[in-house]
C-alpha cells in the first residue's frame, strides 16, 4: 500500500520539479514613455512618480514581477521582468495609464535570470553616470526614443549598480527569496521535494 502510494506520487514529484525549473524562463521588457504631467523643478522624487513607484511595488509583489524605473527629462525608462502572462497584463495596464503617453517597447527578450531579481521595482533618480554616457553619445537630454540597443544595455548596467534612495526591506524580501530559488534550481527542487514528502508522510499517518 505504501509502495503503491509512493509510486503514484512519482509523476507528481516530477511535475513539481519541472514547474520549478520553468520558473527561470522569464521575459525582460524595456519600454519608454513620456509623462503627461509636469514635474516641478525641485529636489526629491516627483509626487506622481512616487505614486507610480508605490503602485508598482505593491502590485508586482503579488504577481512576482520586478524591474527598475528611471525618470528623467519627463521620460520614463522602465524594465519589467517576470513570467509572460502577468508581465503582459501589467504592461497592458501601463499602456492605458493616463500618466503615460507615446509608449514604445525598446527591447524585449527571454532571459535565463532576472537582472533586478531582488526588487519588486527599483527606483533610480537622475544619475551622473547616465548624463556622462549621454554626452558620449552626443545626446543633450535623456531621450530613450533615440537609444540603440547598445545604449539601452549600457543604461541597464548603470541602473543595476546604482543605489535606490527609496529602498526598504518591505519591497525586497519577497522577490529576494523567489530570485534565490530561481537561480538555485537544485535547492529549489529539494525544497519542492521536501514539501511533497512532508505531505505524503501526513497522508500515510
Amino acid at each position: 500500500m505504501i509502495l503503491c502510494a509512493a509510486t503514484n506520487c512519482i509523476p507528481i514529484i516530477i511535475l513539481n520539479l519541472r514547474s520549478i525549473e520553468y520558473m527561470s524562463e522569464i521575459i525582460q521588457l524595456v519600454y519608454a514613455s513620456r509623462a503627461t504631467f509636469e514635474s516641478p523643478n525641485r529636489a526629491g522624487i516627483d509626487l506622481n512618480v512616487a505614486r507610480i513607484l508605490m503602485q508598482s511595488r505593491r502590485n508586482n509583489i503579488k504577481l512576482n514581477l520586478g524591474g527598475v524605473l528611471y525618470y528623467g527629462d519627463s521620460c520614463f525608462f522602465q524594465c519589467l521582468e517576470g513570467e509572460k502572462e502577468p508581465l503582459e497584463a501589467t504592461f497592458d495596464i501601463i499602456k492605458h495609464d493616463p500618466r503615460h503617453s507615446d509608449i514604445k517597447v525598446l527591447m524585449r527578450s527571454t532571459v535565463p535570470e532576472r537582472t533586478f531579481g531582488v526588487w519588486s521595482m527599483k527606483y533610480v533618480p537622475a544619475q551622473a553616470d547616465i548624463k556622462r554616457l549621454l554626452q558620449t553619445k552626443g545626446l543633450e537630454r535623456f531621450d530613450p526614443y533615440q537609444f540603440d540597443t547598445a545604449t539601452i544595455e549600457q543604461i541597464l548596467g548603470i541602473l543595476t549598480n546604482a543605489a535606490d534612495p527609496t529602498k526598504g526591506a518591505s519591497h525586497i524580501t519577497h522577490n529576494a527569496i523567489l530570485h534565490f530559488l530561481e537561480t538555485n534550481k537544485i535547492i529549489a527542487s529539494l525544497v519542492g521535494l521536501a514539501i511533497i514528502i512532508g505531505l505524503m508522510v501526513l497522508w500515510w499517518l
